[in-house]
C-alpha cells in the first residue's frame, strides 16, 4: 500500500481552512451571515474568519518545509491509510 505524503495532507487542510475563512468573509460582506447566524455574533464570527485565514497559512506555510521526523520511539507517525484520512475531513 502507497503511503500517504504527509506534507501533502498538511497543504490540504491548509487550502481548507482558507477556503472556509474566504467564505465566511464573503458572507459578512455581502450581509447574507445574518440569515445563519444572529448579529450579536458578528464579532465571533470576525475573529473566526481571520483566525482561520492565519491558520490555513501557517499549515501551508509548515506544507512546504521539507523536514524529517525522527524521534526514534518506535512506531510510525505517517497516517495509516485513504480511509482514515478522509475520515478527519
Amino acid at each position: 500500500m502507497k503511503k500517504i505524503d504527509q506534507q501533502f495532507v498538511v497543504y490540504i487542510r491548509g487550502i481548507l481552512l482558507i477556503g472556509f475563512s474566504l467564505l465566511m468573509f464573503k458572507l459578512i460582506l455581502t450581509g447574507k451571515i445574518v440569515q445563519y447566524i444572529a448579529p450579536k455574533m458578528m464579532p465571533f464570527i470576525l475573529f473566526s474568519s481571520g483566525t482561520f485565514f492565519l491558520l490555513g497559512i501557517i499549515q501551508i506555510w509548515r506544507s512546504s518545509v521539507n523536514k524529517d521526523l525522527t524521534c526514534e520511539c518506535s512506531h510510525d507517525h505517517m497516517e495509516k491509510g485513504k480511509i482514515r484520512t478522509m475520515f478527519i475531513y
